[in-house]
């Protein structure tokens, strides 16, 4: 935390953290807390990689500085395979096309949740991080997202997928 105050002083930034797997607003305030004991000024922020956080969206925002929804982890979670799990059985599970979770519901329901952290939390800055398939008509309907940070291949990828469609 230290470090991270001092890059960001000497490049003449604002300090960030964001938070990893976090499950509650209680674990939200507790880490919070012991950040703010090295440095007031930081700026924290929480990924969204649970089903449980992501159900408790509007507390977890209202005391947060940014929501970053991390695709890999929560698309996993909410289908109940890890990532080797998923990769195990390769050739019976494909994650683009499960019926009853597709991705671009995945993409539906962070539009959803985001607009009810914005509700509450009308500063907070949200974005995406994973390497979820992104098409240009998924891309316009994330209204409510601030920032994409994904894997620049499978983004390019998809991305000429998608011409190549049209």
């Amino acid at each position: 935390i230290k470090a991270i105050s001092k890059a960001a002083e000497i490049n003449g930034r604002e300090p960030k953290i964001i938070i990893p797997y976090i499950n509650s607003p209680e674990e939200v305030m507790y880490v919070q807390k012991k950040i703010k004991e090295i440095d007031k000024r930081i700026k924290v922020g929480v990924m969204i990689e649970t089903p449980a956080a992501l159900l408790r969206i509007a507390e977890i925002a209202e005391i947060s500085d940014s929501l970053s929804f991390g695709t890999n982890d929560l698309y996993s979670l909410m289908v109940g395979l890890s990532r080797n799990d998923g990769r195990k059985i390769k050739d019976i599970y494909d994650e683009k096309n499960i019926s009853f979770l597709e991705y671009s519901k995945l993409l539906d329901w962070i539009n959803e949740f985001a607009a009810k952290a914005k509700k509450v939390n009308p500063s907070i800055e949200i974005g995406i991080c994973g390497e979820i398939d992104y098409t240009d008509e998924q891309i316009r309907k994330l209204i409510n997202i601030d920032y994409l940070s994904v894997s620049i291949d499978r983004f390019v990828y998809t991305r000429v997928q998608s011409a190549r469609n049209t």
